[in-house]
């Protein structure tokens, strides 16, 4: 315990080392870890013996400018002392900055200002390791135009109303304008920044792009498409032909003709020397070439041949396509795998009758397979967002104008645990296709219409599954950080 007397306010100050801690969210950026703890009391005490006593207890340099004056009052019980000292500068308008020999300089924010916009400025090459040097240069840009607060609780300028604009690399803002005097390049080849800014700032910067500029997460996306196209089919048709040897419609019982006669012209013949009945119910055997059983039943009834057809099929057709592209991609980058082939065919572009043919045709190529675009986002929690886009395209026929496409997509965002499998996609699509032939009124007869139609049913139901597990990928050996600068 230590006493001492500052006019008439008496001082309580209580000094600790605690174990190193990761910085507080609040935390100025020129305090550097290890950083003790403090507990003091002031009353009415001049603020350059407050910041004495943080000097005497960090172990620091500390640089007052002119407007540093007044007292302080404050009551601190066992805080970090960096957090405690920016918070007590913040109360009175003041704040702090360190440059690159570790001296802080304490003054209003004015001050600061005034000489940031007459300092000299200076430049560093920045290697990024992990993020691409172009897209981090707008961040940096950003920070450099709008006077970001580098330095901690206090901050080392205060922001403007209106940010003015990102500056042009390669040039300066005017002088009397402490924003947007730094600039940003990049070199693509070796992936390096250059930032040039203030001598005050720059250490700052640079410390927002190493903070910036870190390792990101890898997610291996495994992903299962099943399609499958079941189709059932049931065909059933009855037809009649009856006729004598000399009169008859050759439409499905074809007869050859008699001794010595001419062959017939048509399908029919006709005897005309005598009472003669010819006749066809259900004309035309539709299942004739498609069914699985045909019967045929012939009767002779007073001369005339009646013979009956029975024509059934009952079929069920699977076919199961499943796929199971994986791939893997970095956080917030899209993964694209196609898996099927590729069609060429050539357009030619329609003539203008009467004019010659000024355009050559074309060849151009269809995709025809399977498509995954997979966007992956690993939360903070270890959860992952997925942006998912998947497609199946298969070829139905090809015709002058060019293949005709059968396409299925499903497009979908959805939140999932490392590991966990979740179904994004699920489509069924029924199709019933039923076609029924025969005698006009005996059809529709109850019970014994099947004898006078010829009936075709035939079902077909698509099913399209997506399943998709995505795994984040650790790095086993640890994140490689670049070496320390000396």
């Amino acid at each position: 315990m230590r006493r001492f007397w500052a006019g008439s306010a008496l001082v309580l100050l209580v000094l600790g080392w605690a174990r190193p801690a990761v910085a507080a969210p609040d935390a100025p950026m020129w305090a550097q870890p290890p950083r003790s703890r403090i507990s003091v009391s002031f009353v009415a005490t001049p603020i350059h013996e407050v910041i004495a006593t943080f000097a005497e207890h960090a172990g620091r340099t500390f640089i007052f400018g002119p407007q540093v004056t007044g007292t302080v009052t404050a009551e601190i019980a066992n805080q970090p002392w960096d957090v405690a000292l920016g918070k007590i500068l913040q109360a009175n308008g003041f704040t702090a900055t360190e440059d690159s020999t570790g001296i802080i300089t304490i003054d209003s924010y004015a001050n600061i200002a005034s000489r940031s916009s007459v300092e000299p400025l200076a430049s560093q090459v920045i290697p990024v390791n992990y993020a691409k040097a172009t897209e981090l240069a707008e961040t940096i840009r950003q920070l450099i135009a709008a006077c970001a607060s580098t330095s901690g609780s206090g901050g080392t300028t205060p922001a403007p109303t209106a940010a003015p604009p990102a500056p042009v690399v390669g040039q300066s803002a005017s002088a009397s304008s402490p924003c947007g005097r730094g600039t940003v390049a990049t070199d693509a080849k070796t992936n390096t920044l250059i930032i040039t800014e203030a001598v005050s700032r720059l250490p700052d910067i640079v410390r927002f792009v190493k903070e910036l500029d870190r390792r990101t997460p890898q997610v291996a996306i495994r992903a299962k498409i099943i399609s499958v196209d079941r189709t059932a089919t049931q065909e059933l048709g009855v037809s009649y032909d009856v006729g004598s040897p000399t009169t008859y419609i050759q439409t499905l019982a074809p007869r050859p003709a008699a001794v010595g006669d001419a062959p017939v012209q048509g399908s029919f013949r006709v005897n005309f020397t005598g009472d003669a009945f010819a006749g066809v119910a259900n004309a035309n055997r539709l299942f004739r070439a498609s069914s699985a059983l045909s019967l045929i039943f012939n009767t002779v009834v007073r001369g005339y041949n009646l013979t009956s057809f029975l024509d059934a099929l009952s079929s069920e057709q699977l076919s199961d396509v499943q796929a199971e592209p994986s791939t893997t991609t970095i956080d917030n980058r899209k993964a694209t795998l196609f898996a099927g082939s590729e069609i060429a065919f050539l357009l030619t572009p329609p003539v203008v009758p009467g004019q010659i043919q000024a355009v050559a045709p074309q060849i151009f190529r269809q995709k025809v397979g399977i498509t995954l675009e997979v966007t992956p986002h690993v939360t903070a929690n270890r959860q992952v967002s997925l942006e998912i886009s998947a497609g199946q395209q298969s070829l139905l026929g090809t015709t002058e104008a060019g293949p005709s496409i059968s396409e299925r997509t499903a497009t979908n965002e959805v939140l999932v645990a490392d590991g966990e499998t979740v179904v994004i996609a699920g489509l069924t699509q029924t199709q019933v296709s039923n076609v029924t032939s025969g005698i006009p009124l005996l059809m529709h007869l109850p019970w014994v219409g099947r004898l006078f139609r010829q009936e075709r049913l035939e079902e077909r139901k698509q099913d399209l599954m997506i399943l998709v597990t995505p795994h984040i990928v650790d790095d086993v050996e640890g994140e490689r950080r670049p070496p320390a600068d000396p």
